[in-house]
């Protein structure tokens, strides 16, 4: 049995949804890095492995005056402005913001880590 080295070429690029939408989605590409550069500079040489969303962090006033209306449907929202401002104490703060951005890569890339562990043929 011959085995050979395969590159893997993998790269993010945050795209817009749309020209109004303020919804950013980042696909994480692969391509095999046995095709030359010309090859590579096509589209269906690539695969997407998934998309990681971003979160946006609107401080807005709007925002801030539904959330102090105390209505029921601002649970959820309370805690994610609270978040946002940077107000929710040292004990609930215990990850930095990029490990959110992390574990979302590790998530897309888990199929991709057992294939490299187990290899294919």
């Amino acid at each position: 049995m011959k085995q050979i080295l395969l590159p893997i070429v993998m790269y993010m690029d945050g795209s817009q949804t749309g020209v109004w939408a303020d919804l950013e989605l980042t696909p994480i590409k692969i391509a095999l890095g046995i095709f030359n550069h010309v090859a590579r500079k096509q589209a269906q040489f690539w695969g997407t492995l998934g998309y990681i969303p971003s979160i946006t962090k609107d401080k807005s006033r709007g925002r801030r005056a539904l959330v102090d209306s105390g209505h029921a449907d601002t649970t959820m929202e309370y805690h994610q402005l609270m978040r946002d401002e940077g107000m929710i104490g040292a004990d609930m703060q215990n990850a930095h913001p990029a490990q959110d951005l992390h574990t979302m890569i590790d998530t897309v890339l888990q199929g991709f880590v057992k294939l490299q562990k187990t290899g294919f043929k």
